[in-house]
């Protein structure tokens, strides 16, 4: 259970399963930022799966979320896709996603689909057939 990632470039993939300690998650986010960086890419989109997530994180904790993931706008593309399977995730997501767009980060929320998250991060959506 935690926080696991991975590089895919163009992709920084979050996963989280069950209920993630704050600080501990916080780590990981931090060190995905690091390994971000060390491939000298830019132009970065988050894809969060909360699909296993158990957390109910604060509103505090939220923005201070948001505020780390702002402090690397830098080496991001401005785009980021959450995926949630439960009501409850999707409810603290949407807000975790106003806190973003502050930041002018662009946010989606996906109900279950990692794949439609994918699209949508890529802009295959907006393409027409």
């Amino acid at each position: 259970m935690g926080i696991k990632y991975r590089l895919e470039y163009p992709i920084l993939h979050w996963i989280v399963e069950g209920d993630v300690d704050y600080q501990a998650g916080a780590e990981i986010v931090q060190q995905s930022f690091i390994d971000a960086q060390r491939t000298g890419l830019l132009g970065w989109h988050i894809l969060a799966d909360l699909n296993e997530s158990k957390e109910n994180k604060s509103e505090q904790e939220l923005r201070d979320i948001a505020y780390l993931v702002s402090t690397h706008k830098g080496l991001l593309s401005g785009k980021l896709a959450i995926v949630v399977k439960t009501s409850l995730v999707f409810g603290t997501s949407r807000m975790f996603g106003v806190f973003m767009e502050d930041f002018g980060v662009e946010v989606n929320i996906f109900r279950c689909s990692v794949l439609e998250a994918e699209r949508w991060l890529s802009g295959a959506e907006n393409k027409s057939a």
